[in-house]
């Protein structure tokens, strides 16, 4: 049952959940996590609790999904359309590297994360044989 309404997003009060888990924030904070693993939209319909509650924007909440994304190096479009689409809607401005805007900056903004990280692994490897 809390598989279920986990998954399908349903407000703690007035379900049957909240008889079979006691502490409301960490049922929230598994809705949100479970929405931002598997790429779902914003619960808008929650957010009277998760933005109060837990403290989670609706930019917070897409910009932890892209850096995810990015670091397990999936490509744009593994994001549903509807979530990219609100994506850009509630990020219109190039605030992380240029994310938000499409296809082509997030891709842009990935092979710059890759050179990075492959830059101070490099510095790294020099820095142990010193």
């Amino acid at each position: 049952m809390v598989s279920f309404s986990v998954k399908n997003q349903v407000r703690y009060r007035g379900s049957l959940v909240r008889h079979v888990r006691r502490d409301e924030k960490r049922y929230y904070s598994d809705v949100v996590a479970y929405g931002r693993q598997n790429l779902m939209l914003f619960p808008y319909h929650l957010s009277d609790v998760v933005v109060k509650g837990l403290l989670v924007t609706p930019f917070q909440y897409y910009s932890q999904m892209m850096e995810a994304l990015m670091a397990q190096e999936r490509s744009y479009d593994s994001l549903p359309n509807f979530t990219a689409a609100d994506c850009e809607y509630v990020c219109p401005a190039p605030f992380f590297c240029g994310t938000f805007l499409g296809r082509h900056l997030f891709s842009r903004c990935r092979r710059n994360c890759r050179k990075i990280s492959i830059l101070s692994t490099n510095l790294r490897r020099l820095k142990d044989e010193k």
